[in-house]
């Protein structure tokens, strides 16, 4: 069937970017698919495009072929019909330049079939190197070139190495010079699998000098660009090109050596890495042949001029050096030379013992053989720096290397069989006893590290050193070094630990008591040690009150450090913890430390909270005949009802109590814990229970505190007498300045009584919501001098979230600077000025517009004596102004500017003179010419 000649005839009207261009391509395609139209067709039916003498029309057609080749699947023709079609488009590279962009991209969807035939690959590469310059084809038409030579050499390897030299001539020409750096990163991927494939013959020298024009990447990607090529990458895919065969190692070496002594940083790394990487591909004999003069460069490297990333890549490529060589007879020359040339350098006084140290480390590093000849070679003079050092600090520099050759000699051998490092366990157990902190934490560190190498002797002799010092207190550094040791012993060597430092006896003072439990902590996790450890925190739970609370407190930081691990919450849970604790506490309520009631509540919560309703359920069920709703004891109530699930039933006359403990309490801890469990209730409870719970409190509808936090429980849920409690607070705002607090309680969300950990319900966008209804209210009924309503909006604005306040700024920008104005309150102040300076950072139209009203408050607040943080907030916001906005809307300011902080530089605190200069200074360049 032929194609309809309108359908033709209407692509001469169509832009071949438009949509409906590609529809109609995509119209043809679905055509051969059916077997309606042939691809033979399509051509004749294409050829007054193809064969016009106008080439815009020629390259249309092209364009109309290539998109229905893009859209066949791979397996549509047979070998015939596409050699036929290769012939076409091979031809076509010989067109007008106009017509070879299309033509491209109809090789790259031509490479795609099946049957793509023998001899096409090599009958379009040939078309494409004489009649084609690669270098003056457009950026994205070279990207093109790129990878038809990629996937050709990917498809017919074999084919294009018949073409010999011609082919490697013809990729190398059309290469030379690119520039472009995401063309680069596509040559520098493929170009290795070229250099493998196909014989360079004497084209080796010029394929390399081609790509060896690139090194050292010298390149820095355009900062607006987050998606560009950066020059790590540029420099990590050119590194493998210039060492895929080792034919180019006569080239390579003297082009490294040579950049390693540039001056540039950039250029050192990447010769180094050259070199490191050159050892996949290059022979022995070149390493050989260039040890010398590496091992003279990186030791100069190493010794001039200290680099972090330079000394890396020394190190790394000295490593790779010696690994490489170690199968040569040549390495045990080059060793000995290396350790002999730089271990003078060893002794404590010297300069150039840190970087020597490193250097016989990488060597030792290299392979088993390198690692005997060095270790046998300096760990005796290593040994004897430490013995003879009377510096702490250089001691332990000196352990720490020792403790690296361990390591390293660990690494390449598994088993511990040199004699000269014997004595390093013995040095790590000196170490450790040492008064210095420094020395004893490198001492700790390094047994840790040696643990599972320790002998039996050295081992039981560390066993005694942490029986007393677990138990005293540490410098906190030594500690967890300690601890880290401790813990690793525990992990290889568990019988013993248990029986050396586990069982240890019976402790009566409460600072021993406090190191051990917490030493203890550090292992609990460990199935061999979780039950043993549990049943000795309650075992000394019940010796006394004081030690008791030292127990509670170091269960609070079991609790805190195994929360997620359900093995230890659930074998704490099944000690029968919770009745223990609370025993105990009702025991020593009344000469517990408060602190120490709240960590029982703490470790209550957890425990509770982790466990199903159903266990919930029961632990209420079998405690609820205790009175709990009394003074301390309400830490205990916080405890089992707080973490309790929405689904878990509890007596609400709870409520009432708790009510009225709230009332009458003055304790402040105890009156806060009891207020937010109420909340934490009411936010839960069932809605067919919540308006009888809702009566019982409003009897204290006066009480502040009470008021406040059951409002949060209803706008959190946003119940529907959310609203009502709201007017109550809005209603005692009027005469009480007391009540703006209770407008941060309900608008701050990082409470823990009332979050998703204690399953409370968190209506979407609540903050939002109460902060829109408040502030209309309040900037409906506001009328001067009623300052509460200025610090509850301060209060309002710390918590909600920004964007939300700028959709209301007009609205509440008069209160905002009526705040600024009479607000006393330092607190108050610090939020609202944060809230502006990030708003002036932004640019925000709102500040531009108000900037005389906001810049006259600035120059007050600079002043304003009661807090230094305002003083210096008001200067930062300042600052940012003249940076955030058009310069002609400062100039009318500058004048009275410049005059305020010249009073302000004089400001009594050093921090405030300081920002004041860099404010004042800022403004006094306002109009200076750039």
């Amino acid at each position: 069937m032929e194609v309809d000649s309108n359908l033709i005839e209407e692509f001469r009207q169509l832009s071949r970017e438009s949509v409906e261009f590609t529809k109609k391509c995509a119209l043809l395609v679905e055509e051969i698919n059916s077997g309606r139209l042939t691809i033979v067709q399509l051509v004749e039916q294409l050829g007054t495009f193809l064969v016009d003498v106008a080439p815009i029309n020629r390259e249309l057609g092209t364009w109309i072929l290539t998109h229905v080749l893009q859209g066949l699947p791979a397996s549509h023709f047979d070998e015939k019909q596409l050699q036929f079609i290769c012939t076409f488009y091979a031809d076509r590279l010989k067109d007008h330049h106009q017509v070879i962009p299309a033509v491209l991209v109809g090789v790259l969807a031509l490479a795609k079939f099946d049957q793509f035939p023998s001899g096409a690959a090599a009958q379009i590469l040939s078309a494409l190197f004489q009649n084609v310059a690669c270098q003056q084809q457009q950026e994205h038409d070279r990207h093109n070139i790129y990878k038809i030579f990629q996937v050709l050499l990917s498809r017919c390897p074999t084919e294009l190495c018949t073409m010999g030299l011609d082919y490697i001539y013809g990729v190398i020409s059309a290469v030379d010079g690119e520039r472009n750096p995401k063309n680069l990163v596509l040559l520098f991927n493929w170009f290795p699998k070229l250099l493998k494939t196909v014989n360079l013959g004497h084209l080796t020298e010029e394929a390399f000098e081609v790509l060896a024009c690139y090194f050292p990447v010298d390149f820095k990607a355009p900062a607006q660009d987050s998606n560009a090529i950066t020059r790590d990458q540029l420099a990590n895919s050119l590194a493998p090109c210039l060492t895929a065969i080792p034919q180019f190692a006569e080239f390579c070496f003297p082009l490294a050596l040579e950049k390693l002594e540039s001056s540039l940083e950039i250029a050192k790394i990447d010769a180094l890495h050259l070199l490191e990487i050159g050892c996949a591909s290059f022979d022995v004999s070149s390493y050989v042949q260039h040890s010398t003069e590496i091992w003279s460069q990186i030791q100069k490297e190493m010794f001039s001029n200290p680099n972090p990333a330079v000394d890396n890549a020394c190190l790394k490529t000295l490593t790779a050096l010696i690994k490489k060589i170690s199968s040569d007879a040549a390495v045990t020359t080059t060793v000995k030379d290396i350790s002999d040339t730089i271990k003078r350098n060893l002794l404590p006084d010297s300069k150039l013992f840190e970087p020597s140290a490193k250097l016989l480390l990488g060597v030792a590093n290299g392979s088993p053989l390198s690692s005997d000849l060095i270790t046998k070679d300096v760990v005796p003079i290593f040994v004897n720096t430490f013995n003879i050092s009377t510096t702490p600090s250089h001691r332990a520099v000196v352990l720490k290397t020792l403790i690296q050759f361990f390591d390293s000699y660990v690494a390449l051998h598994q088993v511990i069989e040199c004699e000269e490092l014997q004595k390093v366990p013995i040095l790590c157990v000196k170490a450790s006893l040492d008064d210095s902190n420094e020395l004893r934490k490198a001492g700790f560190d390094g047994l840790k590290q040696i643990a599972k190498f320790l002998s039996s002797e050295v081992r039981f002799s560390v066993y005694d050193n942490l029986q007393k010092l677990l138990l005293v207190p540490q410098a906190k550094d030594v500690r967890n070094s300690i601890l880290e040791c401790f813990n690793e012993l525990a992990t290889n060597f568990a019988d013993e630990i248990r029986d050396r430092l586990v069982n240890n006896g019976e402790i009566t003072s409460e600072i021993t008591l406090e190191g051990y439990l917490n030493a203890l902590c550090v292992i609990a996790a460990d199935g061999n040690f979780t039950n043993i450890v549990i049943d000795i925190f309650l075992d000394y739970l019940q010796k006394s009150v004081n030690l008791g609370q030292v127990v509670v407190k170091s269960l609070r930081n079991l609790i805190n450090k195994y929360e997620n691990n359900d093995n230890v919450v659930n074998i704490i849970y099944e000690k029968n913890l919770i009745k223990l604790l609370i025993d105990w506490s009702l025991l020593n309520e009344n000469n517990a430390e408060i602190k120490c009631l709240q960590d029982v509540d703490f470790i209550l919560k957890s425990i509770i909270g982790k466990q199903s309703s159903q266990r919930q359920t029961e632990i209420i069920k079998e405690l609820s005949r205790v009175d709990l709703v009394s003074g301390r004891r309400v830490f205990l109530l916080d405890g089992l009802l707080c973490n309790l699930r929405r689904d878990v039933e509890i007596d609400y006359r709870v409520v009432d109590d708790l009510s009225a403990l709230i009332t009458r309490e003055s304790d402040n801890f105890i009156k806060s814990t009891a207020a937010q469990l109420l909340a934490n209730i009411i936010n839960k409870c069932d809605e067919d229970k919540l308006p009888l719970c809702l009566d019982r409190i409003n009897k204290n509808q006066t009480d502040l505190t009470t008021i406040s936090w059951v409002t949060k429980a209803l706008v959190m849920r946003n119940h529907t007498t959310a609203n009502s409690w709201t007017e109550k607070l809005l209603e005692l705002l009027e005469n009480d300045t007391n009540a703006a607090v209770c407008f941060r309680i309900v608008i701050n969300d990082s409470f823990d009584a009332l979050s998703p950990k204690s399953h409370c319900i968190t209506a979407i966008l609540y903050q939002q919501k109460f902060f829109t209804l408040v502030c209309n209210r309040l900037c409906d009924n506001y009328q001067p001098g009623r300052v509460s309503y200025l610090l509850a909006l301060g209060y309002l604005l710390e918590s909600t979230p920004k964007q939300v306040i700028l959709m209301q700024f007009q609205k509440i920008l008069k209160m905002i600077v009526l705040c600024l104005d009479e607000s006393e309150e330092p607190e108050v102040l610090v939020v609202l000025l944060n809230i502006i300076k990030d708003f002036i950072t932004q640019k925000e139209k709102c500040m531009e517009d108000h900037l005389g009203d906001f810049l006259t408050r600035f120059l007050k607040l600079s002043t304003f004596d009661k807090s230094m943080k305002v003083r210096i907030l008001a200067l930062q916001c300042l600052q940012e102004v003249t940076s955030s906005f058009p310069v002609y809307k400062l100039l009318i300011h500058k004048q009275e500017v410049v005059r305020v902080l010249g009073k302000v530089v004089d400001d009594k605190k050093r921090i405030v003179r300081r920002e004041a200069v860099e404010a004042r200074s800022l403004w006094f360049l306002v109009d200076a010419p750039m």
